[in-house]
């Protein structure tokens, strides 16, 4: 059907709403019914306390969580899908092309059918074309609810969404949480202080090579295979970039994931409950090494990251990456330097997941980038980045009440090694620690 340019304004105005308060819902419950089932749940909690004390606390977070985004209602899923098209056009008119493959892509090689694209200085990641397509969408165009659209700031709009249903619709009953506009408030400043921590978001965008042989499939969520999420590629500022991919948490896999993935998950790397985090992939820049291809990286697959099964083997896999035990005296001064902003990003990531009590995020990973030229880095006069830390990959997002413990511990985990190598391979008088 067609639609004037007025209208199609009005019905992405309308869907946001709709959508926004669909996003943070993990219950179809009232508040009324929700306070009052976790008032007799709490009254029979209080009256059978004992040694289980803490089992029974994680019963309670396992029944309490539930995925971020109702992903089951089509209404939403439609249309926080058209959000994001329209998200895209807003500032490109034109058909994306002259694409090609990203160089050097670490991750989800053995799983990801289609490969992520380069366009000008943005990524076109292909999304899942299941349920955890169209949440990491959602995830995304969460965040950018949050961004101030008036006067009283981002989270006032936000909030107000929660103010009162918008139809008739029973699944659109607000959940317990979300009738109490403090947490409100406080979730969306949190979402807001995560787009630091995330690629630039820029909506989706459709884009198909056009070969006769290339068949179009679609999801069962309103994804297809021509479908890919805009980011800003993280890269680019970088002369000879090296990349490492870690996977963070104790666990990969959702609680409510049958028994046979969640075994298959877990033998991937038993050692990821203790350590909080394994590697999933790197890429160096190491010319000289004899196994450097012709652009002068070395690949590290995911069998490698599985191999390290120790915590020393860990670490020595990190310094690796960093540039290994003895590196050249000038060498060493831009490593360190690396190291450190590495190390100051990871830790303001940390202080994120300690004011976070909302959300658990379930096979997300870290992406680690600093720059292997030598050289001096400048770009007409303009230093460029030596290191960048973000969060990649929001297709399992749940809520939780308490935050996510196993990202915590992987940052923490991720932040002693890279700190002991610091010292031990690229100290410096100058060092200071980085809180």
């Amino acid at each position: 059907m067609h639609r004037t340019g007025t209208s199609t304004r009005l019905f992405i105005g309308i869907s946001s709403c709709i959508v926004i308060i669909s996003l943070v819902a993990y219950t179809v419950n009232t508040c009324k019914g929700k306070a009052g089932n976790e008032s007799e749940k709490n009254s029979r909690a209080i009256e059978n306390s004992s040694s289980n004390d803490q089992e029974e606390v994680n019963n309670k977070r396992g029944e309490n969580d539930s995925p971020m985004f109702e992903y089951s209602n089509q209404k939403l899923t439609k249309a926080v899908l058209e959000m994001a098209s329209q998200r895209a056009t807003r500032w490109m008119s034109f058909r994306v092309s002259d694409v090609h493959n990203m160089v050097g892509q670490v991750g989800g090689k053995s799983h990801q059918k289609r490969p992520i694209l380069i366009y000008e200085n943005f990524v076109m990641k292909p999304p899942n074309l299941d349920h955890r397509g169209v949440r990491e969408i959602a995830f995304y165009e969460a965040i950018q609810a949050t961004h101030a659209r008036n006067k009283r700031g981002g989270y006032h709009t936000y909030r107000s969404f929660f103010g009162s249903p918008r139809d008739n619709n029973a699944s659109l009953s607000y959940p317990e949480p979300f009738c109490d506009k403090t947490k409100v408030e406080n979730e969306t400043k949190l979402l807001h202080r995560l787009e630091l921590f995330t690629p630039k978001y820029f909506g989706t965008v459709k884009h198909d090579d056009g070969s006769s042989s290339s068949v179009v499939e679609a999801g069962p969520f309103g994804i297809d295979s021509k479908t890919y999420i805009l980011l800003n590629n993280l890269t680019s500022h970088f002369s000879k970039p090296c990349v490492l991919d870690l996977k963070i948490g104790t666990h990969t896999y959702e609680p409510d994931a049958p028994e046979e993935k969640k075994m298959r998950e877990i033998t991937k790397y038993p050692q990821q409950v203790q350590f909080g985090f394994r590697m999933v992939a790197m890429r160096i820049y190491e010319p000289s090494n004899v196994k450097a291809d012709e652009e002068g990286y070395v690949y590290y697959p995911k069998q490698f990251g599985q191999s390290l099964d120790t915590r020393e083997s860990v670490k020595d896999a990190l310094r690796t990456f960093l540039g290994g035990d003895s590196p050249p005296e000038a060498i060493k001064a831009m490593r360190s330097n690396a190291i450190k902003r590495i190390l100051r990003k990871i830790k303001l990531i940390r202080g994120w997941f300690r004011d976070n009590d909302f959300l658990v995020f379930h096979a997300s990973s870290i992406l680690i980038i600093y720059e292997g030229e030598t050289k001096e880095n400048t770009e007409e006069g303009v230093e460029l980045d030596m290191a960048r830390v973000k969060m990649i990959d929001f297709g399992r997002v749940r809520r939780q009440p308490g935050g996510d413990d196993g990202y915590r511990k992987g940052l923490c985990t991720l932040i002693g090694l890279l700190e002991e190598i610091l010292k031990e391979s690229f100290w410096s008088d100058n060092y200071e620690y980085l809180e």
